[in-house]
C-alpha cells in the first residue's frame, strides 16, 4: 500500500493505491469497495483535494495523474503528464488548496 487518503469532505470515501497501480475507491461507513482501477504503471505516492473531490498520483515514471472522484464509483482519468524525469516522491496542496507542489530526486 502507497496511499491512503479521505476523498471528500464529508470522509466517507476513501480511495487507496497500491505500488503496482491498482486504485481502489472504499465506502467509509461500509467498508466496501466502491471501483477499482488499474494505472498500468507504478504508483510512488497519492494525495486528495477534498474541495475538487480529486484524486493526484505520483508515479515512479515521473508521470502525474489526475483523477476525477465525483463520482465515486466510476472514477476517470482527467489529466496524465510526465512532470519530472525521476519519480515523484511527494504532493502537497497549499492551505487554500489551489496550489499543487510536487517533490522528485531529479
Amino acid at each position: 500500500m502507497v496511499g491512503v487518503d479521505f476523498v471528500s469532505p464529508t470522509n466517507s470515501q476513501i480511495i487507496s493505491c497500491r505500488k503496482n497501480g491498482i486504485v481502489q475507491v472504499w465506502s467509509a461507513e461500509t467498508a466496501t469497495q466502491l471501483s477499482s482501477l488499474q494505472l498500468g504503471s507504478e504508483v510512488a505516492t497519492l494525495a486528495c483535494c477534498q474541495s475538487s473531490r480529486s484524486a493526484f498520483i505520483g508515479l515512479s515514471s515521473g508521470q502525474l495523474v489526475v483523477l476525477d472522484l465525483n463520482t465515486p464509483e466510476s472514477p476517470r482519468i482527467i489529466f496524465g503528464d510526465r512532470i519530472h524525469h525521476g519519480s515523484i516522491l511527494h504532493i502537497a496542496f497549499d492551505m487554500s488548496g489551489k496550489l499543487l507542489f510536487t517533490g522528485s530526486d531529479d
